[in-house]
Order: C-alpha cells, then sequence, then structure tokens
C-alpha cells in the first residue's frame, strides 16, 4: 500500500459518477501575524494498493511542525480498498479519503507537515507552508 497524492484544497465535494469536485487548491496558508488559526481546509487523499490488501483500514493524520511535534490531536477515518474501484486489469486497487480540518493552529510562519499512517504503518506526508503575508506599503 502506498500514498499516491495528498491534495489540499478549500473544499472537497462529491461529484457525479465517484468523481470529486475540488476548489481551491493550495500549498502555503498566508497569514498576517502568527499565531493564527485557519479556519477550514479539506485535505483528498488517494492510497493504492494491491488486490491483497482489499479489506478495511484506518488512516491516522498527524499534523507536525518542522521539529516533527505533534501540534494538534491526530485525525482519523476508516476506508476500504476493494476491487470494484480496479477500473481495469493491472491498475491498483484504490480509496480516495477526504478529511474535513476546522481550525487549524499555526504557532509561526514556516514548514508544517500533514502524516500519513495507515493501519499504524507510515505511507508518506503532505506538506504545508505557513507563509507572513507582506503589509501593504511594507
Amino acid at each position: 500500500m502506498h500514498l499516491r497524492y495528498g491534495l489540499l484544497a478549500d473544499s472537497v465535494a462529491p461529484g457525479a459518477q465517484g468523481k470529486k469536485n475540488i476548489i481551491g487548491t493550495f500549498q502555503a496558508i498566508h497569514a498576517g501575524k502568527y499565531p493564527c488559526v485557519h479556519p477550514s481546509l479539506s485535505l483528498l487523499i488517494r492510497i493504492e494498493g494491491d488486490a491483497s490488501e482489499t479489506g478495511p483500514h484506518e488512516i491516522e493524520l498527524v499534523f507536525v511542525d518542522a521539529d516533527y511535534k505533534a501540534i494538534a490531536k491526530p485525525m482519523k477515518a476508516e476506508f476500504r480498498l476493494d476491487e470494484k474501484s480496479r477500473p481495469a486489469p493491472g491498475v491498483p486497487v484504490s480509496a480516495e479519503v477526504v478529511m474535513n480540518i476546522q481550525n487549524l493552529p499555526l504557532a509561526k510562519a514556516g514548514p508544517y507537515e500533514f502524516v500519513l499512517r495507515v493501519d499504524g504503518r507510515h505511507l508518506g506526508g503532505i506538506p504545508l507552508y505557513a507563509v507572513e503575508a507582506k503589509q501593504p506599503g511594507g
């Protein structure tokens, strides 16, 4: 099993025929001052595996700072890898999971990461950068 991608967006909603409607992708949050709280974002995660990994699984997402210190309570979700997700022979089974995150604390400008574990196994990370917005006239 592996992380195919993780995408940060303002929102991700279900679309027609299993597609996702993604609005406002980004990799950085700009704030005039820190600390701050980002009110809302969505994280779209695609996980792929092989036939031996079909069945239920648990994601744990931990938001960490540059020192890999957890700065928010871990978020958990369940998903299922299913043979029905395979569109053609030879294509991996997959699942897309949307995690909606509210009130994300950002202590200071700098790099952060959403660390992804599935069934306790580290699969990767999705970076997020907090940037100090330039003040007008400054």
